[in-house]
């Protein structure tokens, strides 16, 4: 017992505090815990490039599929990439429509390779490449920003009607 007394004594002395003091270190425990989750996540690809970041969509006959990342920035560029099977271009050319509820949340700077025309039907918005080998998938980059922050839908479709695929993305601001 006396030896309890000489260490509360020291304590007042020292103005230790062993209850603040273990609060405190429990504290720092879960902040070193919650930076190693938002690490982590970082990595993984929650806040752009990452693992869980890149996804992609495609219709069961794999005649298209959209790869795009699933979590973008406001006002940063970004890319899809939209690739139209072997086979699936008619008459030389290939034509690939994006929907409108995406385009209007986006502003598009570039489409690699350029297309040849666009025209505009409904809620869609198709674009029309020539194609030197229908044999061949056909590869095409679209380049824009997101003009918006939240969840960013959207839908892309062969200009036949025989092939759609939803996207879904989330913007951060």
């Amino acid at each position: 017992m006396p030896e309890d007394k000489g260490k509360r004594e020291r304590a007042k002395v020292i103005g230790e505090d062993e209850g603040f003091q273990r609060h405190y270190w429990a504290a720092q425990r879960v902040g070193w815990a919650l930076l190693a989750l938002l690490l982590a996540a970082s990595v993984a690809g929650l806040f752009g490039p990452g693992l869980i970041g890149r996804a992609h969509a495609a219709d069961s006959a794999s005649r298209l599929r959209v790869e795009y990342e699933r979590f973008e920035r406001k006002q940063a560029e970004s890319s899809i990439r939209i690739e139209i099977g072997a086979g699936a271009a008619q008459n030389g050319e290939a034509r690939v429509w994006l929907s409108r509820e995406f385009l209007d949340r986006v502003q598009i700077h570039q489409i690699t390779p350029e297309p040849e025309s666009v025209e505009t039907a409904g809620g869609r918005v198709a674009y029309v490449f020539r194609v030197a080998d229908p044999t061949q998938p056909v590869g095409v980059t679209f380049h824009f920003e997101p003009e918006f922050a939240g969840r960013l839908p959207g839908s892309a479709g062969l200009g036949d009607g025989s092939s759609q695929v939803n996207f879904d993305q989330f913007v951060y601001p």
